[in-house]
């Protein structure tokens, strides 16, 4: 609520003329005695308009974020009214902002939930995209170990096969080579001391799964 101004123009007061004056006399003695000049730095301003209370009052709905056509929002006093006369049009625009607010609230509020869900899915789906990776990514590596491994083994198998037609003199080294290959192939076996295990949720950081 708030009173009706009117804009008048505004007459100067002998102070404020009286003002001007003095700064003008002071600027005039500055121009002579130094090279800057004349500057309107500091000056006294004088208002342009006046504003003067009209008694006349007027109540005005803010309708923050909200806007809605064919719903009056400003009542006050003109030249046949007084803002007393219009208090039921007054209560009646109140009661339909105020429904209307409530609806947009719910609506919002019905947005939220559903963004929230949608978002919720999302970040499940990418979880799920996300595990499906890693899991394939142990698959692939634990079968590079494997093939590596096998691969050691079939060699190893070819050096005992000749090994078995060859000198008794390079039997000593080549079996160290042949124990030690074996060793090495069995730490490459990913299922030597477990069987496989699919990996789950619990074994991952949230940020890896990001």
């Amino acid at each position: 609520m708030a009173e009706r101004l009117e804009r008048v123009s505004h007459q100067p007061t002998n102070a404020e003329l009286a003002a001007v004056t003095k700064w003008e006399a002071r600027q005039a003695r500055r121009s002579v005695d130094s090279w800057e000049g004349w500057s309107t730095f500091g000056r006294p301003t004088i208002p342009e308009w006046d504003h003067l209370p009209t008694g006349m009052l007027r109540i005005t709905i803010n309708e923050g974020v909200y806007g809605y056509n064919g719903v009056r929002k400003s009542f006050g006093d003109g030249k046949t009214q007084r803002v007393e006369d219009l208090m039921n049009d007054l209560f009646e625009a109140l009661a339909t902002w105020s429904a209307a607010i409530k609806a947009e609230r719910h609506e919002q509020e019905l947005w939220q939930r559903e963004w929230k869900e949608k978002e919720r899915r999302r970040e499940e789906h990418q979880r799920r995209e996300a595990l499906e990776s890693k899991r394939a990514e142990a698959l692939t590596r634990d079968l590079k170990r494997w093939r590596k491994g096998q691969g050691i083994l079939q060699l190893v198998a070819e050096v005992e096969e000749k090994l078995a037609a060859s000198d008794a003199s390079e039997l000593e080294e080549a079996t160290q080579w042949i124990e030690w290959a074996k060793s090495y192939a069995a730490r490459l076996d990913p299922i030597r001391e477990d069987l496989p295990r699919l990996l789950t949720f619990d074994d991952f950081e949230p940020w890896e799964l990001t």
